[in-house]
């Protein structure tokens, strides 16, 4: 004796039909799913649909509950009714199983610690005579960083496991919230361009440049490039400008003295 259960979802389709055609559906399913076991002997269908087992003892209908019990007509099986508050082995299986968690699963991402710079920034402002300078005069809440400290805080917010190596516009933007120094912007996007994991893992946003090559002609006069040189200063002739025809086989250059050009030839 073997025991089994088996159930799916239903596409967004399936979900319009009415409950009798998705009652109806459940058992042609389960029973195609199933055929290897059920094609060549009888069985017993039980469900908990009184409507499903009057359909079934009336096989001449119409529509897609006709069509579906017609599917069903080379098997061979008595169908029962049970009812709903008696048919608990059926409605437990057919719920989603729940695995609660045991156990809370740990990050993988160990910050590393605060660099000393930056808890002794203010001593590396009153070293620096930049930062000494503007922050005697400046009126604004963001942190003029020396020189000392503004690789360290690329690290921090581009290189860190918080960062997440994003690119120049996020940098900047997360950067300038707090800090500031002369031309940071310039300074951040080439330390981002120059960002080692950036150039391993980040796809290029251009396309790769071809290699440039001539096309091969394989006679003289294959292929032949015309053009005009000019306007030149006018001859005697009342000509200022020059037509040069080149063999593309053989690259001999033949021109000759030519009034203006125009459409006709």
């Amino acid at each position: 004796m073997y025991e089994t259960y088996a159930s799916r979802t239903l596409n967004p389709h399936e979900q319009k039909l009415s409950v009798y055609e998705l009652e109806c559906m459940a058992c042609t399913w389960g029973i195609e799913k199933f055929k290897d076991y059920l094609q060549f002997m009888p069985f017993h269908l039980y469900t908990d649909s009184g409507a499903l087992t009057w359909l079934f003892n009336h096989p001449k209908q119409l529509g897609k509950i006709g069509r579906m019990v017609l599917k069903l007509s080379s098997y061979k099986f008595t169908i029962h009714h049970v009812k709903g508050n008696i048919n608990k082995p059926a409605d437990c299986l057919s719920r989603i199983q729940f695995y609660p968690q045991t156990q809370e699963s740990g990050t993988s991402c160990f910050l590393q610690k605060i660099p000393l710079s930056f808890i002794d920034i203010r001593s590396h402002q009153e070293q620096d005579p930049f930062c000494k300078d503007i922050v005697s005069k400046s009126k604004s809440f963001r942190v003029v960083a020396p020189a000392v400290i503004r690789p360290m805080l690329f690290q921090y917010f581009h290189c860190f496991p918080s960062a997440g190596h994003l690119g120049i516009f996020k940098t900047v933007q997360k950067i300038s919230q707090n800090y500031w120094w002369p031309n940071f912007k310039t300074e951040i996007t080439e330390m981002v361009k120059q960002c080692h994991v950036c150039q391993l893992v980040k796809p290029r946003n251009t396309f790769p440049p071809e290699q440039l090559s001539s096309q091969p002609i394989d006679r003289p006069w294959e292929r032949v490039f015309v053009d005009f040189v000019g306007p030149l200063p006018r001859s005697k002739r009342g000509n200022c400008y020059v037509f040069t025809v080149v063999d593309g086989f053989s690259n001999p250059h033949l021109s000759h003295y030519h009034e203006p050009p125009s459409g006709d030839f």
